[in-house]
């Protein structure tokens, strides 16, 4: 749910002065997320346009105008002060559609490149906002602001992170919301390796429990999921592993933590976890490279100056109070001339 974050970081400084509405796609994760926190939603058909054949693709054109006309009736009679998207591809109908009406759009680009998505939406966007300055220069809009990427306020103040430590450092993997069979299942393989030199605190994704795999082993737990507790494990961490999406990254550099990114191939997270090995931010470690996992991390594990300089540098990375520089954006956008 890499798009879904920055703007549910967006909506906690907003919803107390905008009545606010989420749009979401009919089967995405994001609408029981959601509807959990008791956001008003619509939901909107969507298509995702696939990299691989698939027969799916030819009606991909098919969905996405028919959730243009969804978009276009909902905003039609809701008339929103503005709509603000994230990259996913069920908001490539709803900017289209906003970008017809005259309500000003805010498109906010998450990862180092653009991807498909981000082209569709943001030349028909009055703003575009960006999570790297680097990307300003593809951004092809008058509009544009380098903000960084917004986190949850959990991120900025987490609580109860003494409860988690212990004489031993603490590991969390981080494998996505649906987690990551690959880096699950060398988890598994090496957990007894660690054992003895570290915890391993294991999220595997929703549904993704590997039962009668799991080691007799003190030092590992398993969990699906962490809600609102994630920031606290994250925050009580020594060593996080984690896919490169970007909120992802955002969360870790808003806490200043040392990572081991395993990016997710041919999805643009190569060129964000690049970006933050180049900074000396963290240390990328390719898929096909993964049976070297338990020795990298024992390598940081022992190497204390080496995880403080991640710690500095990943800092760096992203200005401060992108979430409330973004909000003040929203606020000043009826101004600009379209």
């Amino acid at each position: 749910m890499g798009s879904v974050m920055p703007l549910l970081a967006l909506w906690e400084r907003m919803r107390d002065d905008f009545d606010c509405i989420w749009i979401v796609s009919r089967r995405g994760i994001e609408k029981a997320y959601v509807e959990g926190l008791g956001i008003k939603y619509k939901a909107i058909t969507s298509a995702k346009f696939r990299r691989y054949f698939s027969p799916r693709t030819l009606f991909a054109p098919f969905f996405v105008f028919l959730g243009f006309l969804e978009s276009f009736g909902y905003l039609l009679r809701l008339r929103p002060k503005a709509v603000v998207v994230s990259g996913s591809f069920v908001s490539v109908p709803l900017v289209w559609a906003g970008w017809l009406l005259r309500i000003p759009v805010i498109a906010h680009q998450e990862d180092l490149n653009i991807g498909l998505a981000g082209k569709l939406t943001i030349p028909f966007a009055l703003v575009a906002t960006t999570a790297f300055e680097e990307s300003l220069r593809s951004v092809k809009n008058k509009n544009k602001f380098w903000i960084g990427n917004p986190v949850r306020k959990i991120f900025q103040n987490p609580k109860g992170v003494e409860k988690l430590k212990s004489d031993l450092p603490l590991v969390l993997i981080l494998g996505g919301g649906l987690g990551a069979q690959k880096i699950n299942e060398e988890i598994i393989r090496i957990s007894l390796k660690l054992g003895n030199k570290a915890r391993i605190l294991h999220l595997t994704g929703k549904n993704k429990t590997i039962g009668n795999q799991v080691p007799n082993s003190n030092g590992y737990e398993q969990k699906e999921f962490l809600g609102d507790e994630l920031a606290e494990a994250m925050a009580a961490s020594d060593l996080i592993i984690s896919r490169a999406g970007l909120s992802t990254l955002a969360e870790i550099a808003a806490l200043g933590k040392p990572s081991i990114l395993i990016p997710l191939p041919g999805v643009g997270q190569l060129e964000n976890a690049l970006y933050f090995e180049k900074r000396k931010a963290a240390v990328l470690l390719q898929e096909k490279n993964i049976n070297c996992l338990a020795e990298t991390i024992l390598e940081i594990l022992s190497n204390e100056k080496w995880r403080e300089e991640m710690a500095r540098n990943v800092k760096k990375i992203f200005p401060p109070n992108a979430a409330e520089r973004l909000a003040e954006i929203i606020r000043d956008c009826r101004q600009m001339p379209f």
